[in-house]
């Protein structure tokens, strides 16, 4: 690939970054697709990269996340979970409704509820089936609803309004994907630090909400599998 391509790709995302739009005209082939795709993988993992180890330096930090995953599954199960489970459920939760459609937001609404009960009232991870499941699901089903039946009886008035504000909609995606990372770690550092060790994932959100919106759902999900498949197989082999 020419280095001409990846540097367009580059002026193009930060373009996007300055001003957000909701929706893109252009018709794009698939193999464009993927190969825009493979240029922002790039991107995104040697900016990671660096964060990763700048923080390291300073911080003394553990997954919590990866920690429980090695508890409870197997190494293939670790991998599978990692590059399939986990980017779907990610990708419904804070890009699905990057695309205004109430049915959309109502799936968001319902899993972002799941997750927020798991890991902050019931202090455990999604895959959990045993510590209040129903209590979690019925309460992140009724929310999720109420979102939805909401969001279709004012949809004339919210579509609109999701155009002309969706910079804020789309920066609010990244900075909640990133927030949300914060239960994943186990530190005694201060809690304001929090956000610094999370500054790897909302790179991914700017990358992924691009991609959303741009190209597709499924495009998101194909690079978020991409991304988590080297931490992943480290997780797996180490």
């Amino acid at each position: 690939m020419r280095v001409n391509s990846f540097v367009g790709k580059l002026k193009d995302v930060l373009k996007y970054l300055g001003n957000p739009q909701y929706n893109f005209n252009e018709e794009i082939k698939t193999k464009d697709k993927f190969r825009d795709i493979f240029v922002l993988y790039i991107f995104d993992f040697l900016i990671v990269i660096v964060l990763s180890v700048l923080i390291r330096q300073f911080l003394e930090v553990e997954s919590s996340g990866l920690t429980g995953m090695k508890n409870e599954l197997n190494p293939l199960e670790i991998l599978l979970f990692g590059i399939t489970f986990v980017p779907i459920f990610e990708e419904l939760v804070f890009r699905l409704w990057l695309v205004f459609k109430p049915l959309y937001l109502g799936i968001s609404i319902t899993l972002f509820s799941y997750l927020v009960l798991s890991k902050v009232f019931y202090q455990t991870g999604i895959i959990n089936i045993r510590d209040g499941l129903t209590v979690r699901l019925s309460i992140a089903v009724s929310v999720g609803l109420i979102f939805y039946f909401v969001a279709r009886s004012f949809s004339d008035h919210i579509r609109p309004l999701w155009g002309k504000k969706f910079r804020w909609v789309y920066y609010f995606s990244v900075l909640l994907f990133g927030l949300m990372h914060m239960f994943n770690y186990d530190t005694s550092h201060d809690i304001l630090l929090l956000p610094i060790l999370t500054l790897p994932q909302m790179i991914g959100g700017i990358f992924n909400g691009y991609v959303r919106v741009k190209y597709g759902f499924f495009y998101g999900v194909f690079l978020h599998s991409i991304y988590n498949l080297l931490p992943m197989l480290g997780t797996v082999l180490l």
